[in-house]
């Protein structure tokens, strides 16, 4: 119960924040706009906000699942991996916009999704609370009393802030945006593999960029405060789809099933790289009577995923000792080395996806 009440307080604070600004919002309708917004403030056009409303329910239609996922996850692995700092950031960026565009007198429909961005990352932050043991300590009252209090004291400060003062702060968000999408790209670039990331995901990134792109020229008058926003989303999503296209098909190229090793070998060191390649097949959950036609990219990206523990794409030979000592404790770390050297064949100590899948699809039963 304390969990529900301190998450339903937290969804509640949204309209008590938007209570802040509504005195400047009609302080600001009752007077002309600033010079540099009234100069290139042009009548909406019919559909802008249709299309604003509908890339507001696409947000919604997206981040309830992730919501729910969040919550269901297991305690540990969202305590180890995610903290609420992002979230609170996210709150604070999406804070000062929602306040720019109240203050400018922007219709509704052309950031309608901000507010609901903020509820988003507001119930993220009570769960993560709530499964890294924040509400458990006999403290968690203190801290929501100290959330609300910083928070209700942001508003109060945006909505007293000069208007140029709050465009220059939307513009400053900019770069984090666009380091954002420059840390995800080079990501992908270093693993040579899109890991979690999904064309379907990107493309609806895209789509809601192109829109508000749309929406922010024809009823905003192409604010570049605001518009700077969605053209870097644009630039980045276009960016992260041409990396998806290149590495999609040279790991369609890599899974073609192989009937001996990639490098001609005999002996000793033939029998040992079919024996890397049985136990790495084990690893992944699968047997060495499973054609490898049959198993689909999907699962063997699941299985890679598994063994990848910090999720940047590659796995290294603590991850694989760790996967190997969880599996098959008896194992010892001159078999972890001798399974990485068998699947690493750039040589650099490190297996990527793309190698994971050449490994992988040994066809046992034609080199037996």
């Amino acid at each position: 119960m304390k969990t529900l009440s301190r998450l339903l307080i937290v969804l509640a604070a949204t309209p008590v924040q938007a209570g802040f600004l509504s005195r400047g919002l009609r302080t600001t309708m009752a007077r002309p706009a600033a010079a540099h917004h009234s100069a290139t403030m042009v009548a909406p056009t019919s559909l802008a906000p249709a299309v604003g409303a509908v890339v507001a329910v696409q947000h919604v239609c997206t981040k309830l699942p992730k919501l729910r996922k969040l919550a269901a996850a297991p305690t540990t692995s969202n305590a180890a991996s995610r903290s609420p700092a992002a979230a609170y950031g996210n709150v604070a960026v999406y804070a000062t916009r929602v306040a720019y565009h109240c203050r400018s007198g922007y219709p509704l429909t052309a950031w309608l999704e901000l507010p609901l961005l903020i509820v988003y990352n507001s119930a993220c932050i009570a769960v993560l609370r709530r499964q890294r043991g924040d509400s458990s300590d006999g403290r968690s009252g203190s801290r929501l009393a100290r959330d609300l209090a910083a928070t209700a004291a942001l508003w109060l400060v945006l909505a007293r802030l000069p208007l140029p003062l709050l465009r220059w702060l939307n513009l400053g968000a900019a770069p984090l945006l666009a380091a954002s999408y420059y840390r995800q790209a080079l990501a992908v670039y270093r693993s040579r593999s899109t890991g979690e990331l999904r064309s379907r995901a990107v493309l609806r990134r895209l789509a809601r960029s192109l829109a508000r792109a749309f929406t922010t020229t024809a009823q905003l008058g192409g604010d570049t405060a605001v518009l700077l926003h969605h053209v870097l989303g644009a630039i980045g999503c276009s960016t992260l789809l041409a990396q998806l296209s290149y590495y999609r098909h040279s790991t369609r190229r890599a899974t073609r099933p192989l009937a001996v090793p990639p490098v001609p070998l005999s002996g000793g060191d033939r029998y040992d790289y079919l024996l890397a390649a049985l136990m790495w097949r084990s690893l992944g959950g699968f047997g060495p009577e499973q054609a490898p036609r049959r198993i689909s990219r999907r699962k063997m990206r699941a299985a890679f995923q598994r063994l990848d523990a910090d999720g940047d794409g590659i796995v290294a030979l603590a991850e694989l000792r760790a996967s190997l000592l969880a599996a098959r404790p008896e194992l010892d770390d001159a078999t972890a080395a001798r399974m990485l050297r068998a699947a690493d064949l750039d040589g650099d100590g490190l297996v990527r996806f793309e190698e994971f899948a050449q490994i992988m699809s040994v066809d046992f039963e034609v080199v037996s």
